[in-house]
Order: C-alpha cells, then structure tokens, then sequence
C-alpha cells in the first residue's frame, strides 16, 4: 500500500512552461522557464523549439514558498528565447524526467510580428552552389547591412547535417562602412568553412547575427519595454537576425576514371618542387621543398612514397596552412624530403604525381613536378641503418619518429650481477651479500663507452661513443624543456626553446645528416654543450 504522503507529493509535483510574452516582434529576445515544482529533475531538460526561432540554456536556480502555511519548492530552468523569423510557433508539450515520474507541460502559443516598418537592415547568406562532392570545401557567406550604428556583432554560423567544419581556419569576419543614396551604410560579413561529409539533399540552416546598436535617445534612464528589444538600463539595443536556409544536393564522387592512386584530395589543385643544390657528395643531405597548394582541404594528405636504387628519402612533417581569401579557401602543405646518394653519378629524382577530383570541372585530374637532376661527387657508401630497411627493401621513412642517432643498448651503470649472485637472496646470509654488493656498486666508475655519460665531462674516447653519448645529453636536455620524452623528441617540437630553437635545429640537422650516413657530416661538441648549457 502507498503511503499517503507519497500520493500527495506525487499529485503536488508538476512541471509549466512560462515566458516573459507570448507575443514577440521578429528580432527579440525574451526569457523562458520551465519551472519543476515540488519534486527533483533527473537532469537539465534539453528540449527544440520549431525553426524561426533559437533557444539557449542560461542556468538554473531554486525558489521556495509559502502560501497558507503550505511550504512549496521549485526547480527553474532558465532559457533565452529569440525571434528569427515572423510566424505562429507552438512549442512543447515536453516531457521532463522527475524523482515523482515523467511529468509534461502544457504547450505555449507564440505569435512572432515583423519588425517595425521601414527597417531595412537585412542578412543574407549564400554558399555560391546548389550543389557539391563529398570532401568539397565549401565558403558559407553572411552579409549584414544596416543605416544604424552597430556596437558589436556576435555571429552564430550554422551547423548543417551532411557538412562537418573545416578546422584548417578559422572564420574570417569582415567590417566596414558604404555610402548608399548618401547615407551611411554599416556592412558586416562573415565567411565560414564547411567541408561536405556525406552525400544527400540537405538543407543549410540560416546563421545568425545578434547586433547591438547604440541608442541615440539617452536623456532619459528608464527601463524598456521587454517587447521593443531593448537592453534594460543602457545606450544599447541588441536585435537578432536570420539568414534564410539553402537547400544543397550533395554528390557522391564518381568512380568511373577514378585513378588507382586517388587519396581523395576534391578541388584543384597544383605541385612543385625544388631542391636546395643540383650538386652535392655521396652521403650528404640534399633537401627537396615539395608545395602542394590548392582551393580544397590538405589536412592529413601525404606525398606517395619516393624510393630509388642510388639514393634513399626520408620524409618531414608537412606543414599545412589555410586561409580564406576573397571569400574563397585556400590550403598550402609544404614537405621537406631529404635525398641521401648512395653512389656518385647523375641521379634522376622521378616527378611527383597527385591525383585529385575537381569539383569546377566533375573529373579527375592530376598535377605533378618536374624531375630533378643531381650530381653527385665522391664514393660509393652504404647508409646500413636496420631500422631504415624491411627485407632489404627500400622505404620512405619518418625521422622525427626516431632517435637521430642509433641508441646503443649496452650503456648501463655497471656490470650486471652473475646469476649465482641473484641466487644468493634465497640463501642465508642474503642481508650482508647484498649490502657488500651495494659498496660494490658505488666503488664501481663507469669504463668507456659502455657506460651512460653524466654530462660532457665524462665522455667516452671512442668516437663513435663519444658522438653517441653527446647526441643523448642534446635529446634529454632539449626534451626536458619541451616537455616530451627523449626518444619522442622531433623537430617541431624544437620551435618551444623560443630563441634557441634555429641553434638547436641547426645541431638536429648535423646529427641527422651523421646518422643517416654523410661521412663529411660534422657535429661541433662545442656547440652542443653551449646549447643544452643555455636551456639549464
């Protein structure tokens, strides 16, 4: 059986909608409750109102009353209401989840009026097709007008389904002042970057803009008229504008004449290369700046895979850029590929080749470099690097990935232990073996190359060991204040050491060069210490 204060709370609790005005003019902003009374919510209600009009949660508070000794408790839900669009509106009945059940309102009738005659403020958007290609990057355009004097301007472009935001750029906003019959004209645009995501017929919401004009009447401090628009107590009145929707037919792209080597670039695009000498030694670095540059998005895209039989490639993270230009997107990747000769001789570096689909023209096309030619001096070497190699086979490779120069895996403190010492624990007597061992440890030094340096001044003799152990002290000391770990240290992370960064990368590119097998390669200790002493 139910108690009877249970049925009573059950019956008290219930849920209303409430809003400053159930008439608005077009451009208003008003408040909207949702008050639950006498019982708890499950959460925040999260509910849509009809197109032509924009709702936001502001917050919530807690209100409590007595009336004819009967103690009541609410729960409001607060909400900005704005009118976009002129026209009749229902909004709810909606239904909100409570500790006493799932309780509904009622619903609420709006009635939305024009804004006041001889306005002529306007906002209009376009996006300059009616039709586009999955992977399209596509200019949603706002422009506002007005006679008035605008303080701010806040935009809130629109979030379609079948598009996803292009996160290359940012919004580009514009501002400034015509003259039209002789008057005055205020215009603000914005320009905003939408990359179509899937195929189908959709419909692009308008954007807003919610503008604040400065109020020329401010003899008088009295508070306004909610349903004119006007901010209580101020020189400002905000009105929200709505561009119309857009209907747009998203296109699959077409398979026929598709290239096998397709990696879904969709604009046009162009490519070019060039190398930093037409000359240089077996072993050394020659690097190739590869542009690719295009009105479609580059994020994520990678050169396809160079390999030769007389020289090998190493490739660097692309830099990508992208900007909004005349009201059109512009994207440019720049790669750095290194090129190490294997041999003396003539060296044919092939062409570059992308393949892209353009959506100005509905086909595929391609752009590609000319090849480049290098002259190549000295003896033939052989770059052995294991980690450079797969079967035998050659392959690009990513060196920010790796250490720049092999890390040996003998440097310990000391020797290890013989497996007849570990045993000792499990013998009597264990306590004393392991603290003579301890001594033994701290009496040891560290001998030659196997051993881990402390610092410059105790570094190994062997070359190879000594260069080793100084690339370690630059990787620690330089990964310490990026704040990554060694062996993830790459070369835009050098960029953080501020004044330093070209110093340090101008030691990157020395120990790289080493490592990847240019025997003229020179790495001054010097110069490595100065650095890593002026990091701290």
């Amino acid at each position: 059986m139910i108690p009877f204060a249970l049925v009573q709370a059950a019956f008290a609790a219930q849920v209303t909608l409430q809003v400053d005005s159930e008439q608005l003019r077009e451009g208003q902003k008003v408040r909207l409750d949702l008050m639950v009374v006498d019982t708890s919510p499950r959460s925040v209600p999260r509910f849509d109102v009809p197109a032509g009009l924009e709702i936001a949660y502001e917050g919530q508070s807690q209100q409590r009353q007595i009336i004819n000794f009967q103690s009541t408790s609410s729960t409001i839900f607060s909400y900005s209401l704005t009118a976009l669009a002129a026209g009749e509106y229902d909004i709810g009945p909606i239904t909100v989840p409570t500790a006493a059940g799932a309780l509904t309102t009622t619903a609420l009738h709006l009635k939305v009026t024009p804004r006041a005659p001889g306005s002529d403020d306007s906002l209009v958007g376009d996006i300059g097709t009616d039709h586009a290609w999955v992977g399209q990057v596509l200019v949603y355009h706002l422009r506002f007008q007005t006679e008035k004097n605008v303080v701010t301007g806040q935009w809130t472009p629109p979030s379609p389904a079948g598009f996803t935001t292009e996160p290359t750029v940012e919004p580009m906003t514009a501002e400034y002042t015509l003259e039209q019959d002789g008057k005055p004209l205020s215009v603000q645009e914005l320009y905003f970057p939408l990359r179509a995501s899937a195929p189908g017929k959709w419909t692009i919401p308008g954007g807003v803009l919610r503008a604040q004009y400065s109020v020329t009447d401010t003899s008088r401090r009295r508070r306004q008229n909610i349903f004119d628009g006007i901010g209580a107590y101020g020189s400002v009145r905000t009105e929200a504008y709505s561009a119309g929707p857009l209907a747009i037919d998203v296109r699959e792209l077409p398979a026929e004449g598709r290239p096998a080597d397709a990696t879904g670039l969709v604009g046009h695009y162009t490519v070019a290369a060039r190398a930093s000498g037409g000359s240089t030694r077996v072993g050394d670095t020659v690097t190739v700046e590869v542009v690719v540059e295009g009105d479609g998005a580059l994020a994520g895209f990678s050169l396809p895979p160079l390999a030769g039989t007389d020289f090998r490639v190493y490739d660097d993270q692309p830099i990508v850029e992208a900007r909004i230009e005349d009201g059109k997107y512009h994207a440019k990747a720049t790669f750095k590929r290194a090129i190490v000769p294997q041999g003396p001789g003539v060296i044919q570096v092939p062409p570059i080749e992308i393949a892209y689909f353009d959506p100005s023209t509905g086909a595929w096309g391609r752009a590609s470099t000319q090849p480049i030619t290098l002259d190549v001096s000295g003896e033939a070497v052989r770059a052995d690097v294991e980690s450079f190699a797969n079967g035998g086979a050659q392959r690009s490779v990513d060196t920010l990935g790796e250490d720049i120069l092999p890390v040996r895996t003998d440097a310990r403190l000391s020797r290890p232990w013989p497996r007849a010492a570990a045993l000792a624990w499990l013998a009597p007597g264990a306590f004393a073996l392991t603290a003579q061992g301890v001594l033994a440890l701290r009496r040891r030094k560290p001998r030659g190359s196997a051993e881990r340096p402390r610092g410059f001044d105790d570094l190994p003799q062997d070359p190879d060991a000594r260069l080793a152990a100084i690339e370690r002290i630059f990787r620690e000391r330089v990964a310490a204040r990026v704040g990554v770990p060694p062996d993830a240290l790459r070369r835009e992370d050098l960029c953080a050491l501020g004044p330093s960064a070209e110093e340090a990368e101008t030691i990157y590119r020395a120990l790289e060069r080493r490592r990847y097998g240019g025997q003229d390669a020179t790495v001054s200790e010097e110069r490595v210490r100065t650095l890593v002493e002026g990091l701290g």
